[in-house]
């Protein structure tokens, strides 16, 4: 993306741009400003219960029948009417007849006339098919009652919860076959620069290949949305016009990368235009690193509109900040969670500036917890594969030492960090 220089000091120049802005918004607070001014619009629809894995239920699941739909027994052994039993013990009597109970494998029904089961150890089989009783349980006990498991008519999953394995299953065994979910947002993806080349073709001098597209499409894929991505668009205030014109009626979340310099006729970028002049801008600019100033936040015909700045290292850094609590607004769920651990600081750390600073860290695990080190920022292997944990740096606070406690939250399981650290070192 060309950039014109400027051709007068921060002192005297009058176009506020993001290196004038007084104070720039948090992430917290950007986020505040956009919810509270656009408002998810959810749509629903009924899913096979096959396809609904990892689908929002938009709707209460209730059991249509009883698990198990009969009385059941829980071992084999043999049913037997209590009372008849009781009975006959009180007249010294210990042998059951034949009819006067009925011999049964684990799982199968037991007829009404009985009412309670004794397993096989506890019986003794005669040649004339009586049966004798060593000792007599508790009434009803042996017997996995109609219902036991689930009840017909019990809810079974909450409305806004995200559907796993186990759900399906016990869906499945409660008779249900579909479910009621949310629509998967669908997100827009528009690169703008007149410098990038289209994946599949190689840059010429002067070009950068186009890659932030497929790493916020990931991202907007693992937290279940539908996308589409546009091929490059050319840095003009019509071209852009034009692609979100495009994809505004069918889009749910606007994302635009790059072209995002706070005044189009001194930076050349137009993106920040083109959304002002079809919808609003709420936000523009937050006080998160690296790279993140630029962010933008707005809405279009009600829908939401993301700004994610073109450098590879910053567009990853606020995809993963800003993309997914939007994408969590159609949801109802936490999206692409990441847990967190302590680890010690393997050599100083310091805050940069007035923003919140997000690096990614490289953890290393010494056999009794976590290590983290620095990494060669920017667009560069050490950042975009090595990088296997972040940590966050308040504006304001102090320069971290050595040895000092941090949370680190993961990129991996716990699992593959070590593997990865393991085939590292």
């Amino acid at each position: 993306m060309k950039i014109k220089s400027c051709q007068t000091t921060c002192g005297t120049c009058t176009v506020r741009c993001h290196r004038q802005m007084s104070k720039l918004p948090t992430k917290a607070e950007a986020l505040e400003i956009l919810f509270r001014e656009v408002k998810a619009q959810r749509k629903t629809e009924t899913v096979a219960l096959k396809n609904a894995l990892h689908r929002v239920t938009a709707e209460d699941i209730y059991a249509k029948w009883n698990v198990p739909n009969a009385d059941r027994a829980m071992h084999d052994g043999i049913a037997i009417a209590w009372d008849l039993a009781a009975e006959k013990q009180a007249r010294g009597e210990n042998f059951l007849h034949d009819g006067e109970y009925l011999r049964l494998a684990m799982g199968e029904i037991i007829p009404e006339k009985f009412d309670t089961f004794l397993p096989w150890e506890l019986c003794g089989y005669q040649d004339d098919q009586s049966v004798s009783i060593a000792a007599l349980p508790k009434k009803g006990e042996g017997v996995t009652r109609c219902g036991a498991n689930v009840r017909q008519g019990e809810l079974i999953v909450r409305a806004k919860r995200r559907l796993e394995p186990s759900h399906l299953a016990i869906l499945r065994l409660s008779g249900v076959e579909q479910a009621v979910v949310f629509k998967k947002p669908r997100v827009a993806i528009l690169p703008v620069g007149d410098d990038l080349q289209k994946p599949g073709l190689t840059p010429l001098p002067g070009q950068s290949m186009e890659a932030d597209s497929i790493m916020v499409e990931s991202v907007a894929q693992l937290c279940g949305c539908e996308t589409a991505v546009e091929e490059p668009i050319a840095d003009r205030p019509e071209a852009i016009r034009e692609a979100i014109q495009r994809h505004a009626g069918a889009a749910d979340i606007l994302i635009l990368i790059g072209g995002l310099g706070q005044e189009g006729s001194v930076y050349g970028d137009h993106s920040a235009e083109a959304v002002r002049a079809l919808g609003r801008i709420l936000v523009h600019g937050a006080a998160i690193g690296p790279g993140g100033k630029p962010t933008l936040l707005g809405t279009i015909d009600g829908k939401y509109v993301l700004g994610i700045p073109g450098p590879p290292h910053a567009a990853m850094m606020v995809t993963e900040q800003f993309l997914p609590p939007i994408i969590e607004q159609f949801l109802c769920v936490p999206c692409f969670e990441r847990a967190e651990v302590d680890a010690v600081l393997g050599e100083g750390f310091k805050p940069r500036g007035s923003s919140v600073y997000m690096p990614r860290v490289n953890l290393r695990w010494t056999g009794s917890g976590y290590e983290l080190k620095s990494l060669r920022m920017g667009d560069t292997v050490d950042c975009f594969v090595n990088g296997t944990a972040t940590i966050e740096l308040g504006p304001s606070a102090a320069p971290r030492g050595k040895g000092e406690t941090v949370k680190a939250r993961l990129v991996y399981g716990e699992r593959t960090i070590r593997q990865l650290d393991a085939d590292q070192y």
